[in-house]
């Protein structure tokens, strides 16, 4: 994403560079010779066509990054209703403090040794925790646990 801001900020900038060159020599070309050969309606219209193209990417660049902005906002209010479902989903299941935050650990995909060093508990202690967040939702291993999310966000959203 940042590769591609900065092709277009070079891009309007070369574009910018380009228009100043050829407006210089067009204002100079009708202080010395006036405007009646081929030449200055050449550059003139080529100015012209320059500008142009530079209005354009402005405003492509506006209307995309609208359009970025829209689909980060979107994507944050998806991310807090996640959370927020899981969130109700955990209370459902009466998890303890440390099972809800071993399991959002787990939701994350961390593994248990790095949970367990973390929390600064044996990996043992993990493994106990994830067995009762099992068991209370109803689940038999990790990945049960978490397509169980998966499949009630997407029920959730019919």
């Amino acid at each position: 994403m940042k590769n591609i801001i900065f092709q277009d900020k070079f891009l309007m900038t070369t574009l910018v560079a380009v228009i100043l060159f050829f407006a210089h020599d067009v204002i100079n070309d009708f202080m010395l010779t006036g405007h009646n050969d081929i030449h200055f309606y050449f550059e003139l219209s080529f100015v012209v066509i320059l500008i142009f193209l530079l209005i354009t990417q402005f405003r492509k660049n506006y209307h995309v990054t609208g359009q970025l902005n829209t689909a980060k906002n979107k994507l944050t209010l998806i991310e807090e209703g996640l959370y927020e479902v899981i969130g109700k989903q955990f209370s459902m299941w009466k998890l303890t403090s440390a099972e809800t935050d071993v399991a959002w650990l787990v939701i994350k995909g961390i593994s248990f040794p790095k949970i367990a060093e973390l929390r600064n508990v044996s990996e043992k202690t993990i493994h106990q925790q994830m067995s009762s967040v099992y068991k209370k939702s109803d689940s038999k291993n990790r990945h049960e646990f978490m397509s169980g999310f998966l499949e009630d966000f997407i029920n959730f959203k019919e």
